[in-house]
């Protein structure tokens, strides 16, 4: 998912009303200008789409610190317009391993950031949504 490409998503969303899900993979490389995190309105304008899912990864996390913002801030943005059952997380590994670490480390950093979470919402994110969406990985 593009950062740039984002404001042509809800014209390809619609061509597709009948898909089970759209799940845009690792939620953008984005940079953020500051810790209001404005990036994130073309991806909650998504959030009218019933099918479309995220999918977010350790980059998002590295990137909210670089401007000092806090996990609650940026992610609960994402969460009350999508709902915890239409984000998931994915590892992103091994892409960027040498800036984002290895895998023993992805982990532990986003459920520190998704600890705000109620149990129920956590358990989503962390493997529940991405079994409803593909089922046949039980």
């Amino acid at each position: 998912c593009n950062p740039d490409e984002l404001h042509k998503m809800p014209a390809v969303v619609e061509r597709f009303p009948k898909a089970r899900a759209i799940c845009f993979e690792h939620m953008w490389g984005v940079k953020f200008v500051d810790a209001s995190f404005p990036e994130t309105r073309l991806v909650t304008a998504l959030a009218r789409f019933p099918n479309v899912y995220l999918k977010l990864c350790p980059n998002n996390s590295y990137a909210l610190r670089e401007v000092n913002g806090t996990a609650k801030g940026f992610y609960g943005i994402l969460f009350d317009a999508f709902g915890a059952h239409r984000i998931m997380w994915g590892s992103n590994y091994p892409a960027h391993w040498d800036h984002y670490g290895k895998i023993e480390g992805r982990l532990p950093l986003m459920q520190q950031d998704l600890s705000f979470l109620p149990p129920p919402e956590r358990a989503a994110f962390f493997g529940g949504t991405a079994l409803a969406v593909w089922p046949w990985l039980k």
